[in-house]
């Protein structure tokens, strides 16, 4: 919320611009994110699926889901 002293007003203007900034750079860190993974191999793609495919295995093990009781 902006105030009417002049000080306010130009923090208020800063925030959004650092808003609008940082939307910016999520969408751009997203657009590289899908670039690079259409030049990526389907080898490539594979072995990140098995990695993940294991890491969750292994948070399974780790955190396993409770059983309610009857």
């Amino acid at each position: 919320m902006c105030g009417a002293a002049a000080g306010i007003m130009v923090t208020c203007v800063g925030v959004a611009v650092l808003s609008v900034l940082s939307v910016l750079s999520d969408l751009r860190s997203g657009v590289w994110g899908w670039l690079v993974l259409l030049g990526r191999s389907s080898a490539s793609k594979d072995i990140e699926l098995l990695v993940l495919r294991h890491e969750v295995a292994v948070l399974r093990r780790i955190h396993p889901k409770s059983v309610p009781d009857p």
